[in-house]
């Protein structure tokens, strides 16, 4: 079950690292709740059944000395990536890769981002290419892929869901970047 995912990490947390609280609701996803932004919460619990053939992510961390962790995963549950998962998967970690060759200061996130989504869909092909959101959001180039969460979590939780059901996008620094295959 996705919960005991959420309570062997957690586990290690406590009782092993000493730490006390989680700094956000543990993300303990299998097969179609994969791509559920902020999965794990009372509306939709961890509670599912891993099943042979599914992709499990976890997206948790915790709190230790005022320092919150974050901390994302995804492997296949039967220890066996089909060729499709290995073939995204590597996709992700090239783009990780070349990002990383990239960056330096002075180097706009928005170019980055682009760099990203182009080694994916060098590696993927046009079937890549997700919508989770009906509509734009950024005038980057690559966005007609309508990418929800770029290079890192841009979505700005303070502000109301705006035309066509996207949240605004906040600038963050450089150093806040993340690309995790």
């Amino acid at each position: 079950m996705e919960y005991q995912l959420e309570a062997s990490f957690l586990h290690q947390c406590y009782n092993v690292g000493g730490a006390r609280t989680a700094p956000f609701g543990p993300i303990a996803a299998s097969g179609p709740n994969n791509p559920v932004l902020h999965y794990g919460h009372a509306g939709a619990p961890n509670d599912r059944q891993i099943q042979d053939g599914d992709l499990c992510l976890m997206d948790m961390g915790c709190t230790y000395y005022q320092y919150g962790s974050d901390i994302t995963a995804t492997w296949p549950a039967n220890g066996k990536f089909t060729d499709r998962q290995r073939q995204v998967y590597n996709a992700v970690l090239r783009a990780l890769q070349t990002v990383n060759a990239r960056i330096k200061p002075g180097v706009p996130w928005t170019e980055l981002h682009d760099l990203s989504i182009r080694t994916i869909l060098d590696i993927c092909g046009p079937a890549a290419a997700v919508c989770f959101c009906p509509a734009p959001v950024s005038p980057s180039p690559s966005h007609a892929l309508y990418v929800w969460l770029e290079l890192n979590e841009f979505v700005d939780k303070d502000h109301p869901v705006g035309p066509a059901g996207c949240r605004s996008y906040r600038p963050v620094p450089l150093s806040s970047l993340m690309l995790q295959p």
